[in-house]
């Protein structure tokens, strides 16, 4: 090859090199910032869903660990005024379903709306447990454990995330 040839071939590559290099950072620049943004979105969304579910948590916290349907069953029996705050306060799921709708993990909403509100009369503001103690308990221990599973499901999303 001439070495006029050559020269104008280095030429060429020294004037086409420059904006592909910088139009190959730009486009690799796009691609980082759209993953990183993507993760991002992920990361805000669970935190989202942790914070409704922290919620519900506060609700559900007075029910006792450790207990099956027959045991609760017995200790309300035993103390009504246990039984009596943990009807009153369990209704607060009701609201926090209208509350959280978007939110909620479909789960907790189905048993809310499925299982857990017909337990319950609706009048002008008030709500009056319409079910026995054992129905009632059951449905508390159940929704204590959806929540508890659903937990750290999303504890462990959030954790995966963040590695």
């Amino acid at each position: 090859m001439e070495p006029n040839n050559i020269d104008l071939i280095k030429n060429i590559i020294d004037t086409i090199a420059s904006p592909l290099i910088s139009l190959a950072g730009v486009w690799l620049g796009w691609i980082l910032a759209t993953k990183a943004q993507s993760k991002q979105k992920m990361i805000d969304d669970i935190q989202e869903r942790i914070t409704a579910l922290q919620e519900i948590m506060k609700v559900t916290e007075n029910i006792p660990k450790g207990v099956n349907v027959e045991e609760l069953v017995e200790i309300c029996k035993k103390n009504t005024e246990l039984y009596n705050s943990l009807s009153h306060r369990l209704v607060r799921l009701l609201g926090l379903r209208i509350e959280l709708t978007p939110i909620i993990e479909k789960e907790i909403r189905d048993f809310i709306d499925f299982e857990f509100s017909p337990l319950f009369h609706s009048s002008v503001g008030t709500y009056t447990l319409a079910t026995d103690a054992n129905t009632f308990v059951k449905a508390a221990i159940k929704i204590r454990d959806i929540v508890n599973k659903t937990e750290k499901i999303l504890v462990k999303k959030y954790d995966a995330l963040n590695k």
